[in-house]
């Protein structure tokens, strides 16, 4: 039976990919994504908040024939998919939508690998279809609630996406035909607020937020599979809290099938809020450029779109991991004098002596209109570094990292073995990375889960 409306639309594209159909640079592209979130999925067991998501899933569950990849513990598929997840998202390290402000990659990447794990996905080709169905998923939901826009007012555009996003990755792993997919995706939308709140102290609770939202999505495509059935037509009313949260729905379809927006994904060098990242990037450069002692520094001024100062623009130190990851005075002073502590997924070392104290107080963070001209396609920063008479200025429109074609390979592997190499040594790290370059050839995606487990 074909399915009808915005839920049928989405659920048809879901149902009726096919590698072979797919673009070849789209391929290539999913690929360095997938390899960019396994290192995600390695590096966040490590941190403060990964360990903690794997003591949690531990009391939650007892142990059963499921590894948790990364984790070194083993328990249901869906339990997995949350840690996975969780862990994988508290790192800063994964990919980001700028337009849609979501994260795909962390939600997307883990489902389907664990599907692969269960046996769900055979071989390399479902696997790449499946990322690809979930990537455009959530892209679009972010897009169809203007991602940036309410992730000021208490949305967070990630989580708001991820019940969708993991249900059209299981669905298409499953090899759900339109109509039951299309359950599937309605059966999501009713499992998320999109409110993640703020928190500022002790372990924040929004990767747990993020995992069971993940978890969601995946029980949901389970529960069509079963008979379950969702409100087809929930996309399709002019009124009520769908309609309301969708302020964008069209982008939701826009162009489906014919572009494919996991090229315009963008990655990061090392952790850190998005943000903050174009303001460090432009400093460090011209650090290096003009070879500048940071103690000789004055005062620096950052102008970014308006959106961003409230969040980033901050001249207290530091009282978590967290708080550093998007604090853009300290990831400057980090970058100044610590620049191997900014690379540094764990953080477990916040430096606190007197320079860098002294020089967050002459980082001075500020509006630019001009920088909002292209905002949200864009996310620009321009800064000014004031050494006495001397004043060096410069501004970047767009980051080499966002695009994974631009970027190319040799960046991503790079990143890679700094990221995974120190937690599965370099020859495994190795390994990983053939698998992952040649996945589209693989007929047995069982040695890259192993690789994993």
């Amino acid at each position: 039976m074909r399915t009808v409306g915005l839920i049928g639309t989405l659920a048809e594209f879901v149902s009726g990919l096919d590698a072979a159909t797919l673009p070849a640079r789209v391929i290539e592209h999913t690929k360095m994504h997938i390899l960019d979130a396994i290192g995600a999925m390695l590096a966040g067991p490590q941190t403060a908040e990964g360990i903690a998501i794997t003591g949690l899933c531990e009391t939650l569950d007892e142990p059963s024939a499921r590894p948790v990849l990364g984790h070194g513990i083993k328990t249901s598929l869906a339990r997995a998919i949350f840690a996975e997840c969780a862990a994988a998202r508290c790192t800063e390290i994964d990919d980001i939508h700028l337009e849609s402000c979501t994260t795909p990659g962390s939600v997307v990447v883990p489902t389907a690998l664990s599907l692969a794990s269960s046996g769900d996905i055979k071989n390399g080709s479902d696997l790449i279809t499946a990322v690809v169905a979930g990537y455009e998923l959530m892209i679009r939901m972010g897009l169809a609630v203007e991602g940036p826009r309410v992730l000021y007012e208490g949305i967070w555009p990630t989580y708001t996406s991820t019940p969708v996003a993991a249900a059209a990755t299981t669905a298409r792993a499953l090899k759900l035909d339109g109509a039951v997919t299309a359950h599937a995706l309605a059966i999501a939308l009713t499992m998320t607020s999109g409110v993640s709140g703020r928190i500022r102290t002790g372990l924040s609770s929004r990767w747990i937020t993020l995992g069971a939202a993940a978890e969601s999505g995946f029980m949901a495509a389970f529960a069509a599979n079963n008979g379950f059935a969702g409100d087809e037509a929930v996309l399709d009313r002019d009124s009520g809290p769908m309609a309301s949260l969708l302020t964008a729905k069209a982008r939701l379809v826009k162009d489906l099938g014919s572009e494919f927006l996991i090229g315009n994904t963008s990655l990061k060098p090392y952790p850190s809020a998005r943000q903050a990242l174009s303001g460090i990037e432009v400093f460090r450069g011209i650090l290096s450029t003009h070879d500048i002692e940071p103690r000789t520094i004055d005062e620096v001024v950052v102008q970014v779109p308006g959106s961003f100062v409230g969040m980033i623009g901050n001249a207290d130190l530091p009282m978590s991991r967290l708080e550093s990851i998007v604090g853009l005075q300290y990831q400057m002073a980090l970058a100044a004098f610590y620049p191997e502590v900014l690379f540094d997924v764990n953080r477990e070392f916040l430096p606190d002596d007197q320079e860098i104290i002294d020089f967050m107080k002459k980082v001075r963070v500020r509006r630019s209109e001009e920088l909002e001209k292209e905002y949200p396609r864009i996310w620009p920063a321009r800064v000014e570094v004031r050494c006495g008479s001397n004043t060096y200025a410069s501004e970047m429109l767009r980051l080499i990292w966002d695009s994974a074609e631009e970027l190319g390979w040799e960046e991503i592997e790079a990143k890679f073995g700094r990221v995974a190499g120190p937690i599965v040594g370099k020859e495994l790290a190795g390994h990983l990375v053939e698998s992952v370059r040649n996945l589209d050839t693989l007929e047995n995606v069982a040695g890259l889960v192993d690789l994993l487990s």
